[in-house]
This record gives structure tokens, sequence and C-alpha cells, in this order.
């Protein structure tokens, strides 16, 4: 069925998918400075926790610090003893842990970012002002 708060429909059932599970592997295809996908924004939305691995700085694109696992470090090893770890029912209190930023005040710089995404109603906000930063900083 379709749901018309969903603009995109295809996104929409990819979220309704991962409200089923508990981690979603939200792995960049190439871990470039500032390039953040929506993959990681999906699992936050879906309610599970997103593992990243792409862009170093993620955590400033994030709303907490403890909203998502950072892999950009850990061996497939170390990530997968830690995914174990966490999806083992008697760690639920550890687990619950990522999901706790949701019962905090979402950070403005949060919000500020969110509103200047690509697939927000706001994107030519977000043009404007980068076309009016790059014409401050233009000497032919």
């Amino acid at each position: 069925p379709v749901d018309p708060k969903w603009p995109n429909q295809k996104r929409r059932r990819k979220v309704e998918t991962l409200k089923h599970y508990k981690f979603y592997l939200a792995f960049e295809n190439m871990p470039i400075s500032d390039y953040v996908s929506e993959k990681v924004f999906e699992g936050l939305v879906a309610g599970s926790v997103p593992v990243y691995r792409g862009a170093p700085e993620i955590a400033k694109f994030m709303p907490a610090s403890d909203s998502f696992i950072d892999a950009n470090q850990m061996s497939a090893e170390d990530l997968g003893n830690l995914l174990q770890r966490l999806g083992d029912p008697s760690n639920r209190v550890e687990y619950d842990k990522y999901l706790q930023f949701k019962k905090r005040p979402v950070p403005d710089s949060f919000v500020q970012m969110a509103s200047m995404s690509y697939c927000h109603k706001n994107v030519l906000c977000r043009l404007c002002d980068h076309a009016l930063n790059a014409s401050r900083t233009y000497r032919p």
C-alpha cells in the first residue's frame, strides 16, 4: 500500500523492513570526508542501530555520539564480536544505550543539518547557502 507521508515509496519499504532488525549495516561505497548518504539515517528512522563505515567524521552528522556504531576503525572480527555481544538478549541494557538518544532533545546542529539534506524540501536553501559562501571566497 502507498503511504502518502512518504514521497519515496521505495525508501518507505526499506525503512519498514529495517524495523525488524536490531542492527543495520550502513556502509558507504567510498570513505570520503563529509560525504554521508541516506543509508545511516534510514537506520535511525527505522529504530535499528546503524553500523556505519564511511566518512571519518560521521559523528558530526549524527544526533548523538551514542546513536550509532562507528565501524570505521574496527576490524571485521572486532565488529562481529561487538554485534554478537550486543545482540545477545542478556545484554539488552548495553544494546539499549544506543537508543537512549531518542529520549533526549535533538541538538540544533542535527536539526540544521537534516533540514539542509539533499532529500529534504529545503535542498534549494542548501544550494543557495553554498553559492553564497562560494561567492564570498571567489577571487578572480
